[in-house]
């Protein structure tokens, strides 16, 4: 449940952010915008919602759209591939917030790469150092 929730925070995000497509980006922001103990650890190392929001705001802009129908991207795509697969070897039975954040850090890729590249060590010590 806690992970179908930070999918349609994601969505979310592209929505309000009037973008036409669903990326890994938007996947950390909607991470992100769950509230509960993962939020409060990512704020702690600089990734909070409104940062994130407006530096994809600034780097990737809007774009001009009249649907409702998001595309999946692939940094999407593989993002949540990892997931499942951090899912599976932790032994859970249901995505959640934490094996999302897995699969974003796995794929380190383009804009979500660039973002927490030099935070990823903070970041894997504070998540883990709660179940999210």
């Amino acid at each position: 449940m806690a992970g179908a929730y930070v999918l349609f925070l994601s969505a979310l995000e592209a929505i309000t952010l009037k973008q036409d497509y669903l990326g890994a980006e938007h996947l950390l922001v909607g991470i992100t915008r769950f509230p509960g103990g993962l939020r409060r650890r990512l704020s702690e190392v600089g990734l909070d919602r409104s940062n994130l929001h407006d530096r994809l705001l600034r780097d990737i802009g809007q774009r001009p759209t009249r649907t409702l129908m998001l595309k999946v991207s692939p940094s999407f795509r593989e993002s949540l591939r990892l997931a499942r697969g951090a899912c599976t070897r932790n032994f859970r039975s249901k995505l959640g917030p934490i094996d999302l954040l897995s699969g974003v850090l796995e794929f380190d890729q383009g804009w979500t790469a660039r973002v927490i590249e030099p935070l990823t060590p903070d970041i894997v010590r504070r998540a883990a150092d709660g179940k999210g």
